[in-house]
């Protein structure tokens, strides 16, 4: 996708291919993995030309998406914020989905609990 990479089509082709995004259906192996690969062309941006613009669309795409795909861009979240100012707004918009929706983090429990007992093994 070298599109993305020309500053002058950046914005405009970015929004096209995350609107796409939950236009697939994530129960279609196929159809997932096109949704995967469209955010991972993220990861090789050089420069964004306009970085709070992405950020603002992948924030609105992450609410609508299949939640098997909301992982993959929240994984990602950290890529497109540069400031500290959009990492103030990933926070917020973050806390207010859990607040909202408390599966949201569904697997977060099972990952913490793991982690905490593997330490306490650890320091036996």
């Amino acid at each position: 996708m070298k599109k993305l990479n020309v500053y002058c089509l950046q914005s405009t082709v970015s929004a096209l291919l995350l609107e796409r995004v939950p236009t697939l259906d994530a129960s279609d192996d196929a159809q997932k993995s096109t949704a995967l690969s469209i955010v991972n062309q993220f990861r090789w941006l050089d420069v964004s030309s306009e970085d709070s613009a992405l950020l603002d669309k992948f924030l609105e795409v992450i609410g609508i998406v299949d939640p098997a795909l909301q992982d993959a861009m929240i994984a990602f979240l950290p890529e497109v914020t540069t400031t500290d100012d959009q990492a103030d707004r990933v926070g917020a918009y973050l806390l207010d989905r859990l607040e909202e929706d408390s599966a949201f983090c569904a697997s977060v429990p099972s990952r913490t609990s793991a982690t905490a007992s593997s330490r306490r093994r650890m320091r036996s």
